[in-house]
């Protein structure tokens, strides 16, 4: 990215919950405690997004800390819109939550979710928008990043790319798609292979799935990963099973990417 001046970058807009501004992005971050990572992520949106959007984190059983800085301090302060999950972890329900109230005002026409431990860089949300705005038919878009799935790895290069699948990290969506496969499908627990799914479908009803390589989304990686153990890898290896029945022409895939 470069300055729009000598000393400056452009000015960051802040979240604009109650009265959001025509062509608004509602980002939604799920989040349970990790309140250092969090912050990093809430501070970088409002130091560095350029782009009018609004905000709806998805509080999932959070400490008394984490709960009274997300609906006191946040809440008050930014007039962001906080949310609880009170059920087991399980991101497509949480993301679909909050993109689902975020899209209750008809100014929000794109969703983005973000991962709570990811920090985000100047002009990334207008660039990204600036792609989505190339084609109507461009349903999701992703950034590249330091830790990600191979199609979203590597050096930043002033290139967009057409792929076959996007991760969750961090992906804009367009609320048109979005409507049109009803969210991320919930019968993926926990937290891996909602996503690829999402993307599978994304294609089947003929959405272009893109890579903007002129942004990078810095990512902890598993600083939010809720059910690491016995439940964490149970979940893993049903969602595992679930997608390959449903596409079972891409396990030969997956295969040669893990043995690369």
């Amino acid at each position: 990215m470069t300055k729009s001046s000598a000393n400056a970058w452009p000015p960051s807009t802040n979240p604009c919950n109650a009265a959001p501004a025509p062509d608004s992005v509602g980002i939604v971050i799920p989040v349970r405690d990790g309140m250092k990572f969090f912050k990093l992520c809430f501070h970088s949106i409002l130091s560095f997004t350029d782009h009018p959007y609004t905000i709806t984190v998805v509080d999932n059983q959070s400490g008394k800390e984490m709960r009274d800085y997300l609906f006191w301090s946040l809440r008050k302060n930014h007039k962001i819109d906080v949310v609880r999950w009170t059920d087991e972890f399980n991101f497509a329900a949480q993301v679909n939550l909050g993109l689902r109230r975020a899209f209750l005002n008809p100014n929000v026409r794109y969703g983005l979710i973000l991962n709570a431990d990811t920090v985000v860089e100047p002009l990334w949300l207008s660039t990204l928008m600036e792609t989505m705005k190339l084609s109507s038919r461009t349903g999701a878009i992703g950034p590249i990043s330091n830790k990600a799935q191979p199609e979203q790895e590597g050096e930043r290069v002033a290139k967009i790319e057409a792929v076959g699948r996007l991760s969750g990290f961090c992906m804009l969506i367009r609320r048109e798609m979005f409507e049109q496969l009803n969210g991320f499908d919930e019968a993926y627990k926990g937290g891996c292979y909602e996503d690829w799914d999402f993307s599978m479908r994304a294609r089947a009803a003929m959405w272009n799935l893109v890579v903007d390589r002129r942004v990078h989304i810095h990512h902890f990686w598993r600083m939010f990963r809720y059910q690491e153990g016995g439940a964490g890898r149970a979940h893993f290896k049903e969602n595992e099973a679930r997608y390959f029945a449903r596409y079972p022409h891409l396990r030969s895939c997956v295969v040669e990417e893990k043995t690369a």
